[in-house]
C-alpha cells in the first residue's frame, strides 16, 4: 500500500508509522490532505494487483554504506535502523525498506486487500486502515451483506440504492419544510388567539396561559406577543415555561427571571426567562 500510494499521490510519500495485528493494520503516510475517494479506490485495487502478480520479496543483508548507496534514504521510512549491516526487504519496482521483522516471500502470499478507512491523525499526515487475507474476504462479505439488507429494506435492486436513497432523502428534506411551515401557520394562529388575552393591571398587560406546542414555538409566541408593558408566561402539557417581560413591566417591578422561580425551576434575564415546573 506504501509503494502503490506513493506511484497514485506522488513522491512525497512517505511512511510515518505502522502496526499490523492478525485482524487488521494501519499504515501513516505522508500527505497534505485526505485522499480523494477515486484514489483511496485505485491504491486499494492496485494493491491487489500487486497482490496477484505473485510479485518475489527479496529480503537479504547489506553493508549500511552499499545498502544507501542502492537504495536511498527510502530505507528508512519505517525509522532508524541500528547496526552495520542491514536486513533490506525489497518488492522491485514498488517499494524497499530497511526492517528486521516477519514478510511473505511473495505479493501473492498477503491475499486480498481492503481498506477499511482513512483519517487525519495530524497535519500531514493520513492513516489507512485495511486488513488483508480471511479479514478482507469477511470485510467484503461484510459490506455485500449490508447491500443485500438494504435492498431488501427498500425493496429495490442493489444498482438503484442510491437513487432510491436520494430519492427519500429529498422527501424527508421536503416534509421537514412543510412541518416546517405547518408549524410556523399553527404558532401564528395560537399568537393570534392568545393577543386578546392580557388582563391590564396598573398600566401593566398580563397574560399567563398554557399551550400545546414545544419550547421553541413558546420562545416564538412569547417573542412575537412582547411589549413594553407586557408581561407573558407561557406553560405546555410537558411542564416547560417561558417568560417574557417588557421594559415598562421591569420598570414596574415584574422581571422574567424572578417570575419563572414562582412556577418551578429555571433562570434567565429580566426580560426574559424560561424553565421547567418543579
Amino acid at each position: 500500500i506504501n509503494g502503490v500510494s506513493r506511484q497514485v499521490l506522488g513522491n512525497h510519500i512517505w511512511q510515518a508509522g505502522a502496526e499490523k495485528t492478525e485482524d487488521k493494520a494501519r499504515l501513516d503516510i505522508t500527505h497534505y490532505k485526505l485522499i480523494d475517494n477515486d484514489d483511496l479506490f485505485k491504491i486499494e485495487r492496485l494493491s491487489n494487483e500487486i497482490v496477484l502478480k505473485n510479485l518475489p520479496i527479496e529480503k537479504g543483508f547489506f553493508d549500511r554504506a552499499e545498502a544507501e548507496k542502492r537504495y536511498g534514504f527510502r530505507l528508512y521510512q519505517g525509522g532508524a535502523v541500528p547496526g552495520k549491516k542491514l536486513r533490506v526487504v525489497n518488492v522491485k519496482g514498488l517499494d524497499v525498506e530497511a526492517c528486521g521483522g516477519t514478510h511473505a516471500d511473495s505479493t501473492g502470499q498477503v491475499g486480498p486487500i481492503k481498506i477499511l478507512k482513512q483519517s487525519k491523525i495530524q497535519d500531514g499526515v493520513v492513516r489507512l486502515e485495511f486488513c488483508a487475507g480471511l479479514k478482507a474476504l469477511d470485510a467484503f462479505q461484510q459490506e455485500s451483506i449490508l447491500l443485500r439488507d438494504l435492498s431488501e429494506v427498500f425493496k429495490v435492486e442493489k444498482d438503484k440504492l442510491l437513487d432510491t436513497g436520494k430519492r427519500f432523502f429529498n422527501e424527508w428534506k421536503n416534509r421537514g419544510k412543510e412541518i416546517e411551515r405547518l408549524n410556523a401557520e399553527i404558532s401564528c394562529l395560537k399568537k393570534e388567539g392568545l393577543d386578546c388575552n392580557f388582563v391590564e393591571s396598573d398600566g401593566v398587560f398580563f397574560m399567563e396561559e398554557k399551550v400545546d406546542t414545544t419550547p421553541d414555538e413558546m420562545r416564538k409566541i412569547a417573542r412575537e406577543l412582547s411589549g413594553d408593558d407586557k408581561v407573558i408566561v407561557l406553560t405546555n402539557n410537558e411542564g416547560n415555561i417561558v417568560v417574557s417581560c417588557g421594559k415598562k413591566a421591569i420598570e414596574s417591578g415584574h422581571k422574567a427571571c424572578e417570575i419563572v422561580k414562582k412556577y418551578g425551576k429555571g433562570g434567565g434575564k429580566d426580560d426574559f426567562a424560561q424553565g421547567v415546573k418543579g
